[in-house]
């Protein structure tokens, strides 16, 4: 797949996995998107939008990492 074509459903699950409970399943999720680099910033910023608040604060975490 091309780092731009990014399927919807998986970087759901994936931004799913970023509050888990277990860590690291946590950990994986994050080095997931980060791997996708900035291309996922836009499903990211979309995610914090829409999220809880103790939701939004991961995801606010790794735009900031990808810009």
């Amino acid at each position: 797949l091309p780092l731009t074509s990014i399927p919807s459903p998986f970087s759901q699950a994936l931004l799913e996995y970023t509050t888990h409970r277990d860590q690291k399943l946590r950990d994986a999720a994050r080095d997931a998107l980060r791997a996708w680099g900035p291309a996922i910033a836009p499903t990211l910023r979309r995610a914090s939008r829409r999220a809880r608040p103790d939701r939004r604060r991961v995801y606010d975490e790794l735009i900031a990492e990808l810009e």
